[in-house]
Parts: C-alpha cells; sequence; structure tokens
C-alpha cells in the first residue's frame, strides 16, 4: 500500500471536551517504587519483559505500573475495526494500528460496537478503561505525560519524555472522517472502554500534559492484563 488504508467506514468526530489530570503525588515520586524493572508483579511475572499473542505470533512489550500490567508497545492486531498508515518504512509496526470502537448503524449514526471488546485484546487482555488509566496516571506523579512519553518521534515543541516506566506513548496522532491523520508526531490518543451518558467513549489524549476527550474515531490502543 502506498497510502493509508482502512477496511471500517469513514467515522465523523462528534464530540470533544477535555480537561488536564492533575496528579498529586508531588516531588517525592520514585520510579523505583511505581514500576520497578526488576523483581516480579502480582501475577507472577517479570515486571518488565515480552508476551506473544497466540493469534498472529506478535510479540509485545509490557510493564508493570503500579498494581497494573500494560502493553508497551500499541496494539497491531488486524482485525476488520483496524488499520495503519503506511507512508513510510515501519510505520505500522512502530506506531500500531488504529482501532475504531463504533459500528454504523446508518449514516453518519454510530454506537459503540461491544462485540469489539470481547476480541480485540490477546487472550487475558482487554481494553481499559477510563478508571483504570486514570490509576495508572496517578501513579506517575504530577509529571505523568513527561514520564509516559518515550525519548523517540515526539515534535520538538513537545520535548523528549524519560519514559521512566518504558510505557513508550508515540505520537501517533488520530485518523480523521477525511481519511488523513492528523496529529502525528505531536499527540498520543488512546481508546477506552467508557462510555459516557451519550454513549461516546473516552478517549486518553496526551503531549505536554494528559487529557480526555470523545470521539468516534480510530486510535491507538493499550491492553491490560485481566
Amino acid at each position: 500500500m502506498n497510502k493509508v488504508s482502512f477496511i471500517l467506514l469513514i467515522i465523523p468526530l462528534v464530540l470533544f471536551t477535555s480537561c488536564t489530570t492533575e496528579p498529586e503525588d508531588g516531588d517525592d515520586w520514585d520510579a523505583a517504587k511505581v514500576c520497578p524493572e526488576t523483581g516480579t508483579n502480582s501475577y507472577g511475572m517479570p515486571n518488565r519483559g515480552t508476551f506473544t499473542d497466540e493469534r498472529d505470533g506478535q510479540v509485545y512489550k509490557y510493564t508493570t505500573i503500579g498494581n497494573q500490567v500494560w502493553m508497551a508497545e500499541n496494539l497491531r492486531y488486524d482485525s476488520e475495526f483496524s488499520g495503519c498508515m503506511d507512508h513510510f518504512g515501519d510505520s505500522c509496526k512502530t506506531f500500531g494500528l488504529y482501532y475504531s470502537l463504533y459500528k454504523n448503524i446508518q449514516p453518519y449514526q454510530y454506537v459503540v460496537n461491544d462485540s469489539i471488546f470481547e476480541f480485540i485484546c490477546p487472550n487475558g487482555w482487554h481494553i481499559p478503561s477510563l478508571d483504570e488509566w486514570k490509576t495508572m496516571i496517578k501513579k506517575m506523579g504530577d509529571k505523568a505525560a513527561l514520564r509516559l512519553r518515550g525519548a523517540n518521534y515526539w515534535g520538538d515543541d513537545r520535548g523528549t519524555g524519560t519514559d521512566e516506566c518504558s510505557f513508550n506513548a508515540l505520537p501517533a496522532g488520530k485518523f480523521n472522517y477525511s481519511g488523513s491523520i492528523s496529529s502525528l508526531y505531536n499527540e498520543a490518543f488512546f481508546s477506552t472502554s467508557t462510555e459516557d451518558v451519550k454513549g461516546n467513549l473516552n478517549v486518553v489524549i496526551m503531549d505536554v500534559g494528559i487529557s480526555y476527550g470523545f470521539f468516534t474515531s480510530r486510535f491507538s490502543t493499550r491492553c491490560i492484563k485481566d
């Protein structure tokens, strides 16, 4: 392929709100306590390592933050609800695939596709809820965005992430209804499984800070262990 391609129908942006998160852990934050590189977690796994998605044989890094175990790479499982950009090199592998968690019921009307939540993540993993994201973000302290962002691909105005917990958030941007990718190199957008009262799914947005919004577009997905 020589251009951005998707199997899913194009889905428009319908609503956006945001608020900056302000964790209160203070200046005594310590990666050795929050996300130790060595040792084992509550699942009996090494705190950091890799696992294989048995569906397609892809290998993913993971990291332990507090009592949670997170994928340390964006999901790359190919499904009818996903797509990737292939403008250059190995971008699909580097930035992962973009996923829509909605289904079209009639022109320009979309509802959450609950069936996607049952299979999109590898066995033993799931799409995190907004509360699960917020739990992890609070653990990362008042510089959460800086500490979660990877050292590569972020634009100069965003600065280099310190990535103390090897979460390696990447600025993959979002896939727009027009078929273009926006905010590439500037922002990371992550799916959640949490709906608002209007049936829109929350999205975690990361750049120099962290905020939350509501979209019906396609975003990067990180899975969390069950």
